[in-house]
């Protein structure tokens, strides 16, 4: 079991509650950069929780749960360099237009990642490589109705076929939303598309985001996890649920 992620979850579903190329060395020598892809998971060097989701289009997805701020969520885009990776971007606190970070770690390949962050979020880190990630992720592992009922309402409801239909509301609002499910060819995550209704509330309001969706499993529940962002990164959409019906 996930751990790390898992936590994310939970506290993913009290926030929506409230509210690489090549080169070449010296003497001619290629140089081989290392893949930093896949499901990282450890603590940061105060002891927080941190998962990272590097994917091999060079998108870099995280979640921090820090003791002292709440969930943070990261979105970057990063590349390696030999032994070394690094990634920029911004890092998200509930509904904020995000602040930018750098990130730079070293990479033992599906070992560990450990380096720092800095800027929106500063900490150093030391993560693991976890090897689901290199499981494949199916449809039916995530098709059916997921909701996260608080002081908030969500509702997103994914078919057979990886159509997303959903709803959040809050504060006495409701948004629709729509989109698409693919999973990754040979991954265990699954591509994610999110079209906001007109209706809905700024930044939302007809917007259409893409990201990411994981599927984790807690004894007898299953959740998903979530997030997009539109292509000029000026929000992330975070997105939640217990499986009630359909797997």
């Amino acid at each position: 079991m996930n751990k790390t992620r898992t936590a994310a979850a939970a506290a993913l579903l009290g926030l929506l509650a409230a509210g690489g190329g090549g080169g070449d060395g010296g003497g001619g020598t290629p140089v081989v950069n290392a893949n930093a892809e896949g499901f990282w998971e450890g603590v940061t060097g105060a002891g927080d929780p941190l998962a990272l989701l590097v994917t091999d289009d060079g998108k870099l997805w995280g979640f921090h749960l820090a003791s002292s701020s709440g969930l943070a969520m990261i979105l970057g885009t990063g590349s390696t360099q030999a032994q070394n990776y690094s990634a920029s971007g911004k890092v998200f606190v509930s509904t904020s237009s995000g602040n930018a970070f750098s990130l730079n770690a070293a990479v033992q390949e599906k070992k560990t990642l450990q380096g720092n962050m800095t800027g929106g979020a500063a900490f150093s880190f030391k993560l693991d490589y976890d090897s689901s990630y290199e499981q494949k992720a199916s449809l039916a592992d995530i098709k059916g109705t997921w909701i996260a009922d608080t002081s908030s309402t969500i509702s997103t409801t994914i078919s057979e076929t990886g159509v997303l239909t959903g709803y959040v509301v809050a504060n006495g609002g409701r948004c629709d939303f729509s989109g698409s499910v693919a999973p990754h060819a040979s991954k265990n995550y699954f591509r994610t598309t999110v079209t906001f209704a007109n209706t809905c509330a700024r930044p939302y309001a007809g917007a259409t985001t893409s990201g990411f969706a994981l599927v984790e499993r807690e004894g007898d529940e299953v959740l998903m996890l979530s997030a997009s962002a539109p292509a000029d990164s000026s929000f992330l959409f975070p997105l939640v649920g217990i499986r009630a019906s359909g797997g």
